[in-house]
């Protein structure tokens, strides 16, 4: 944050409530926080009118990959990214199946390298296990 401020970006360490603050104000927030944390800041940028470009698996938003298409999406003021592995491998399977006739099936294996995020990404892949049970 100190770098980001002698740059000159405005950074804020109050988390949510810094959209609460005029000086704070932009037209359109990533979150990349949690799935359950967004189900709450989706109802404050809402309120603010601010696009929210959810990056969590809380599937909240419109789901976009913005390779395959955005114009659609944009009409919504809370986007959803769906997962990483998602966007590296939707648009590859879209060129596939328009260059090999008869295609109708793709298998895609994602990895992660075990490094200190793996309790991270353990929390995340949680809350998108907990989320697709719900449905």
């Amino acid at each position: 944050m100190r770098y980001a401020a002698e740059l000159g970006v405005r950074v804020s360490d109050q988390g949510i409530n810094a959209f609460f603050e005029t000086e704070n104000r932009c037209d359109i927030v990533f979150d990349a926080t949690s799935a359950a944390c967004h189900i709450e800041h989706a109802q404050i940028f809402d309120a603010l009118g601010l696009l929210a470009i959810d990056m969590t698996p809380s599937q909240i938003g419109e789901c976009c990959v913005p390779a395959l298409g955005l114009d659609e999406v944009l009409e919504n003021k809370n986007i959803s990214m769906i997962s990483c592995g998602g966007q590296a491998s939707i648009p590859v399977a879209q060129v596939l199946a328009k260059a090999i006739p008869g295609l109708t099936r793709v298998a895609v294996k994602s990895t992660v390298s075990s490094h200190p995020l793996v309790r991270v990404l353990w929390l995340i892949w949680t809350s998108i296990i907990t989320t697709l049970k719900q449905d």
